[in-house]
């Protein structure tokens, strides 16, 4: 939200039940978010590109305890953490 206006500056549908973890990228380009599906047995984590309000990345896997999400500090990378291992992830701006 732009505090001056009062306008959204951006809005995103959450893949999920639930969200579990949020990140803004260290160059506030991006929003990466994990959410859980309980139905599907899945989580999925989506980076968000915030001027555009357009999803640029999406990550479906298996459920395991989420436990942390970073962003490298140039922003080019995403890193997700749970209770089996890490992943990392290259994000573009597309």
């Amino acid at each position: 939200m732009d505090i001056r206006t009062g306008n959204i500056i951006c809005s995103c549908k959450i893949y999920g039940d639930s969200v579990e973890y949020i990140e803004w990228s260290p160059n506030s380009r991006y929003i990466a978010v994990v959410g859980k599906d309980q139905s599907k047995n899945k989580n999925v984590m989506e980076v968000w590109h915030v001027k555009r309000a357009e999803k640029i990345f999406v990550y479906n896997f298996d459920l395991f305890e989420p436990t942390s999400l970073a962003w490298s500090p140039d922003s080019k990378h995403v890193a997700y953490c749970d209770t089996k291992l890490v992943r990392v992830w290259e994000i573009n701006d597309l």
